[in-house]
């Protein structure tokens, strides 16, 4: 089974652990909870789509784990349009995962929320288990940024991905010693055919039938070790330099090598078993010819006949992309790898790392609070929402921006994992992080201003206003020769 079908596997079972826990969520929201119909409802749709996604999922990994098997099999055509339309409605499996995903959070909060009672209680009880779905889904979301974009940046960055080491070349040189007896292969079937005999009691007919077929192979051996190998070389080159120039780390690299070379040995294989039929074919069919007496029109309709069809070629292995070794991770982290924006993936990280912070920083903080009056996980939740996003915004402009150049400090990129630090720090402590940038401001303004305090007034009063650069001095205006002007007293 190949990566692509153990993650669906994995997912598979994470979407069962799920769905029990929804499952049991509902029932005690249901019995204990008392829930309005509305919120029950909105839960019974949640199970739901969950179970269309699990089914969803156990079809797509069960033609994953076909797949190498239908590939060589004889209904592997038939079978492609059926498989090809099943799978491009897997992108609503995206879509379905996120309300697994909401779906789970609801079915913890079930748990996590205070029992409720009839009347105003139950309808309070509602409230806060709503309130506490909408915090955790923050937190969950915080969370998923915050690791996506500790993942993505070294990657999108390109710290240690580029290097001298040219695949394409390594590739081409493992085509060299697999190919290099195609030449020793290419005269000894032409020489086979031209050792078969047309000589004999032939009449005419049949003998330029023979020589029909036998200069039809040749062609055939001349297309494919002219023409077929050599392009398919050509095609695994060319996808192999695109992958040189691209921002993929090396054991990506080296597997798409060793995925070419193993397609390109296998389609040889295949096409000099299908030269190794044809030529023996060729030597069988001219033992027909010698002793049949059928016209030579139904002996050519009977060669054509055979079962010995030029294999196709298969199509490159696809080319891999940025993160496809994270495994399980892939699926979540792709969208973010695929940006290829160091400064927008900061912003996502530092953003995910800010909401984090404040989250935390309020839930600590209302510790108290929730044992003496009970509540919501988190009371503002708008509130914490903004001071996380604007703090780690400040942290980010302030460090790699405006104010750190209007500061006088260094423009160079910072460690990200620094960046990320100061932005769960500045979310805890938001109020002091918009002080320091006033105090940096103020201070950049103080600077300036005293700055031109000290500079003297440029103006009609200022005796300096219209100096300048010392003109040089002329020399005086002389007359007659050099003699006369250095050898004479002036009159």
């Amino acid at each position: 089974m190949n990566l692509e079908g153990n993650t669906i596997w994995i997912e598979l079972g994470a979407l069962g652990v799920i769905f029990l826990l929804l499952v049991l969520g509902l029932w005690r929201s249901y019995r204990v909870l008392k829930l309005t119909p509305r919120v029950f409802i909105t839960g019974i749709i949640l199970a739901l789509v969950l179970l269309f996604g699990t089914v969803q999922g156990m079809v797509t990994g069960f033609i994953a784990y076909l797949d190498p098997l239908l590939a060589r099999s004889m209904g592997a055509d038939s079978l492609k349009e059926p498989i090809s339309l099943f799978s491009n409605t897997t992108f609503w499996l995206g879509f379905f995962k996120i309300l697994l995903g909401l779906a789970s959070v609801f079915s913890i909060i079930s748990y996590l929320s205070p029992k409720g009672h009839s009347g105003e209680g139950a309808a309070a009880g509602n409230g806060v288990l709503v309130q506490n779905f909408f915090t955790i889904l923050f937190v969950v979301a915080a969370v998923y940024f915050s690791i996506a974009a500790m993942i993505a940046v070294p990657l999108v960055k390109g710290d240690k991905v580029f290097n001298a080491v040219q695949y394409r070349d390594s590739l081409q040189h493992n085509f060299n010693l697999v190919s290099n007896t195609d030449g020793t292969l290419r005269a000894g079937y032409l020489k086979t055919l031209d050792s078969i005999s047309t000589d004999g009691e032939l009449t005419d007919d049949k003998h330029q039938l023979m020589e029909l077929i036998k200069d039809r192979t040749k062609r055939e051996v001349d297309l494919i070790f002219n023409e077929l190998v050599p392009d398919m070389k050509r095609q695994a080159l060319s996808q192999m330099e695109s992958s040189d120039l691209a921002n993929l780390v090396n054991s990506l690299k080296l597997k798409e090598k060793a995925q070419l070379l193993e397609w390109f040995q296998l389609n040889r294989r295949d096409l000099i078993i299908y030269l190794n039929d044809e030529i023996r074919e060729v030597k069988e069919f001219t033992y027909t010819i010698y002793f049949s007496d059928m016209d030579t029109d139904l002996l050519l309709n009977d060669f054509n006949g055979l079962p010995n069809v030029r294999p196709e070629i298969s199509d490159l292995p696809i080319s891999p992309r940025q993160g496809d070794y994270l495994g399980i991770f892939n699926v979540a982290m792709r969208w973010l790898l695929e940006i290829e924006s160091y400064p927008l993936v900061m912003i996502f990280g530092m953003a995910g790392f800010g909401l984090l912070g404040a989250a935390s920083g309020a839930f600590i903080k209302e510790g108290m609070r929730r044992k003496e009056k009970g509540g919501p996980l988190v009371e503002d939740l708008p509130g914490v929402m903004i001071k996380g996003f604007t703090a780690s915004m400040v942290v980010f402009l302030g460090i790699q921006g405006s104010l750190g150049i209007l500061g006088g400090g260094t423009t160079e990129q910072l460690d990200s994992n620094l960046l990320f630090f100061l932005a769960l720090v500045a979310a805890v402590y938001s109020d002091k992080a918009w002080e320091w940038a006033g105090d940096k401001f103020e201070e950049t303004l103080n600077k300036d201003k005293e700055g031109n305090e000290d500079a003297p007034p440029a103006g009609p009063g200022n005796p300096d206003f219209m100096a300048g650069p010392p003109l040089p001095e002329a020399d005086a205006p002389s007359f007659g020769t050099a003699t006369t002007v250095m050898g004479s007293n002036p009159p």
